[in-house]
């Protein structure tokens, strides 16, 4: 904590770090000689640090991504496997309803709605309050 002086640092980012570090049994180093010492594919080294050397070592040697990391699937707008991108929704489309009968019943809880504003409306011009009229609203 004393390397970052700051009290504003939440004690969860030197624990990640420390985490980062220590994942593998043995301490490594956050920065490109420990990156490159990891088994991360080639677009998760190249982020890091010296992007064209290592892009132009790996097109050489003929090394291959396979897209399995965080970085990779940013640079190619892919869903990264972690937070919302971790999990898929399979929908069993034989249980789904075909639409019509809850089309109809949207459309009936919108009349509904609609006569209670009208109703609200009419309740407010006999009133002599603001209306809806009343208001405008520009962009």
């Amino acid at each position: 904590m004393a390397v970052f002086g700051a009290d504003s640092i939440n004690y969860r980012h030197p624990c990640l770090l420390v985490d980062a570090m220590t994942y593998h049994g043995y301490l490594i180093a956050i920065d490109r000689f420990g990156m490159n010492k990891l088994e991360n594919g080639v677009l998760a080294k190249s982020s890091f640090e010296m992007t064209s050397k290592i892009l132009f070592d790996a097109a050489v040697s003929g090394e291959f991504d396979s897209m399995r990391g965080v970085s990779a699937n940013i640079m190619f707008g892919q869903k990264p496997p972690c937070g919302t991108g971790f999990v898929d929704i399979l929908v069993d489309e034989s249980r789904m309803p075909e639409g019509h009968e809850e089309n109809d019943l949207y459309t009936s809880e919108l009349a509904h709605a609609n006569a209670l504003v009208q109703q609200e409306e009419k309740k407010d011009d006999a009133d002599g309050q603001c209306r809806m009229d009343d208001i405008v609203m520009s962009w």
